[in-house]
């Protein structure tokens, strides 16, 4: 009878060492790396812009060569929630704008007020860790078309890029 009470009394020791060899053991799932928020995205680096496009009253989206005016526009947000904004136009001249950002609606909207007060705001369309898409709202404005005539448009779209 002492044989059969030897065994049960291993097995169960074998069972408390298994149990305890395999819950001390580290995990080997790599956690999910934390998704950033649009605020970490837009503060990470300046943005460069790679395009511009005006809507035009039919709906159509035109496409606006960034040499026309600027031949590069640069801006940086800071996560002290100011901007500064660079423009380099064709002919060699620079200017800056700077002044306060924030987001609102869950961060899908950007609006910015530059140093004279003048608020503006963006639609988020998309924004990674190398590209951020913006959309104007709607509304209309005159801007010269590709033939320098000034014309009427009713919304604009911005791409930028590290």
């Amino acid at each position: 009878m002492k044989k059969p009470l030897q065994h049960l009394f291993l097995y169960a020791v074998a069972v408390c060492l298994v149990t305890l060899v395999y819950s001390c053991s580290k995990s080997t799932t790599t956690p999910t790396p934390k998704k950033k928020t649009n605020t970490e995205l837009l503060t990470s680096a300046a943005w460069k812009i790679s395009a511009f496009e005006l809507k035009e009253q039919d709906g159509t989206w035109v496409s606006v060569p960034l040499t026309t005016f600027q031949t590069t526009i640069r801006t940086t947000y800071k996560a002290d929630l100011t901007y500064s904004s660079t423009s380099a136009s064709n002919t060699g001249g620079t200017s800056t704008v700077s002044g306060t950002w924030k987001f609102t609606n869950d961060e899908t909207t950007l609006v910015t007020t530059d140093s004279g007060g003048t608020v503006s705001s963006t639609d988020i369309t998309s924004l990674t860790d190398t590209e951020f898409k913006e959309k104007g709202h709607d509304g209309s404005f005159p801007y010269p078309n590709a033939s320098g005539v000034i014309t009427q448009f009713y919304g604009n779209r911005f791409s930028w890029s590290h």
